[in-house]
């Protein structure tokens, strides 16, 4: 049997700790897509899991959103959004699911020892079934039925897993993964806005 298959079930606790978020997000949860400071679409809803990342006939499931939390977030998020797509919406899923659980932090450094504490050193190879091209902290595993598995991107920690098609999975991670190269950890845009020089404005001249 290929490393890959025998491989996935390694990734089990990551994947419970998820979907035990998931299942309490869907307890209660603020039914928004809006940012936590009122201008647009929260960044970690920009990268989490949409109708475009999947095959047709996946649905968004009513437990997609951000969790009410007692105080704060897991692991020091400054944010959070869970996401379930499924052609049948119960529980457990049948057929296809995909889930995905999304963490913002205040800057890349805080992401990467969160996914630490969550994944601890445990090596992924690309010839043991592992998607490439995550960056250094990843553990994403994909088999034939799908994939699991979490990684970290910029200012964020995303946890994935999905039940369909080899390609359909990795493409779903890969999109996702594109989104958040996309978006800058709030404390290195402050960081870069801070070293621009002051351009001088233009003024006219009145004859």
């Amino acid at each position: 049997m290929p490393d890959g298959p025998r491989r996935l079930p390694l990734f089990a606790l990551g994947a419970l700790a998820a979907a035990i978020a998931l299942i309490l997000a869907g307890n209660s949860v603020y039914q928004t897509s809006g940012s936590l400071f009122g201008f647009g679409e929260s960044p970690v809803v920009s990268v989490s899991l949409n109708g475009g990342d999947l095959p047709p006939g996946m649905t968004r499931c009513p437990v997609s959103g951000r969790p009410h939390v007692g105080g704060s977030y897991p692991f020091g998020a400054t944010d959070a959004w869970t996401t379930v797509y499924a052609d049948a919406c119960n529980l457990p899923p049948s057929r296809r699911y995909a889930l995905s659980w999304v963490l913002e932090f205040e800057s890349e450094t805080t992401a990467a020892a969160a996914y630490k504490a969550f994944v601890g050193s445990q090596l992924c190879a690309i010839a043991n079934g592992c998607v490439g091209g995550l960056g250094q902290n990843s553990n994403v595993n994909c088999g034939q039925s799908g994939c699991l598995g979490t990684w970290q991107r910029n200012a964020f920690m995303v946890t994935f897993e999905g039940i369909m098609d080899f390609d359909a999975a990795k493409k779903a991670v890969l999109n996702m993964d594109a989104r958040a190269q996309q978006i800058r950890a709030p404390a290195t845009a402050l960081s870069l806005a801070a070293t621009q020089p002051n351009v001088p404005q233009a003024t006219a001249t009145v004859p």
